[in-house]
């Protein structure tokens, strides 16, 4: 469908819009020097076509990478990233790192936050950094390499962060597994995430009273909920304040355990992807940091069936959201843009549409197939 709009630097868009506060209104938005400068009344100036939606820009916080690159590995990921991710309404992520040696995570997070301090990408734009590992447990590695896996200490965090130029926004870690560690990470303002852990549920929640405010791809790579043992998706379930990070394929968690976790956590459930290379390509052979993935009917797995990250997209993740649990298209596009936004502490200018926002919408039907993304007041796709 050809778009028949041209938003640009001191313009503005028109339509049916998901305004913050206020649900879908027919408005206009204003827009001087890539902000919203204003909100007002319907004036029909670069109108989108009716029956297409306005929704604020998609915010992933888990991505290791799409179209052939992967963050660990390749020198362009980033730039290769920001081209493509656009294509899912995603207008703001974190690259993620993996487990690995030591000097590779260094090399990686080196290579990105050199780049993101040049701030030079057309699409979407890396944010900051999610280190995902290597302070994991082992039990719980899932796709995450073994032998690879260390123990936290202050100095290797200190000098993973310098040599990332300040940008690590993320960390997912096993606390059990790291005492201490969750009060250097809020003490350091970057967000705290379990994952890849054996926690039970009293230590999720102990983890939350000291400052954690995320749990990384809830039900996956995580002790389980039983009768006999809370473990750590049912600490998930009765947090308050941390946000669950949920990959909404209907493939790494059925779509009943989606409606499960909804109706325990409500507006904390967080949309992500957790996407590979493999993303927009065809099944066949990838990498995940150095693991190969073999990708099959839109699974990604290792050679020895381990589930490893995925091949979704944003907009599929957000649709899928809404039908698995019945909920309106507004809660569902909370999951992927007010509430990563609020937990990465972006929220006073990222993750909804409002006066003094970053101008960042996705154009959309009611499907949520994209047809254009908009950062800054620009359109890039």
């Amino acid at each position: 469908m050809n778009i028949c709009y041209n938003v640009n630097m001191n313009k503005c868009i028109s339509g049916n819009m998901y305004v913050w506060g206020h649900g879908i209104v027919k408005c206009t938005a204003r827009i001087e020097n890539g902000m919203i400068a204003a909100l007002g009344a319907y004036t029909g100036e670069n109108a989108i076509p009716e029956g297409l939606l306005i929704l604020p820009g998609f915010i992933d916080k888990h991505v290791h990478g799409a179209a052939g690159v992967d963050c660990m590995r390749n020198e362009d990921a980033l730039k290769i990233m920001s081209e493509n991710l656009i294509k899912e309404g995603v207008t703001r992520f974190l690259p993620t790192t993996m487990t690995a040696p030591k000097t590779d995570i260094l090399t990686a997070l080196s290579r990105m936050g050199r780049q993101m301090e040049e701030d030079a990408f057309a699409g979407a734009k890396p944010i900051g950094i999610h280190l995902e590992g290597p302070f994991i447990a082992a039990e719980k590695a899932g796709a995450q390499p073994k032998e690879d896996i260390i123990s936290f200490s202050e100095e290797t965090f200190d000098e993973m962060n310098s040599a990332a130029c300040g940008k690590i926004m993320q960390v997912t870690y096993a606390p059990e597994k790291n005492p201490g560690m969750t009060a250097s990470l809020v003490r350091k303002k970057v967000v705290a995430s379990v994952g890849h852990t054996t926690a039970t549920a009293e230590q999720v929640l102990s983890a939350e009273k000291e400052g954690a405010t995320s749990l990384t791809h809830v039900y996956n790579a995580m002790t389980g909920l039983s009768h006999r043992n809370c473990g750590a998706v049912g600490g998930a379930m009765l947090a308050k304040k941390m946000v669950c990070e949920l990959i909404c394929d209907g493939k790494h968690v059925e779509k009943e355990a989606v409606r499960v976790l909804y109706n325990a956590a409500k507006k904390r459930v967080c949309l992500i992807t957790d996407a590979t290379e493999a993303k927009y390509l065809p099944d066949g052979e990838y990498f995940l940091g150095k693991n190969k993935i073999i990708v099959k009917d839109n699974l990604a797995r290792l050679t020895d069936g381990t589930i490893a990250g995925s091949v979704l997209k944003m907009n599929e993740a957000v649709k899928n959201f809404r039908d698995f649990c019945g909920i309106t298209l507004e809660k569902a596009v909370d999951a992927a843009t007010i509430v990563p936004a609020k937990n990465l502490k972006i929220d006073d200018i990222c993750g909804s549409i409002g006066i003094g926002k970053r101008a960042d919408f996705v154009v959309c039907d009611s499907d949520l197939n994209v047809l254009s993304t908009i950062i800054e007041g620009e359109k890039v796709y």
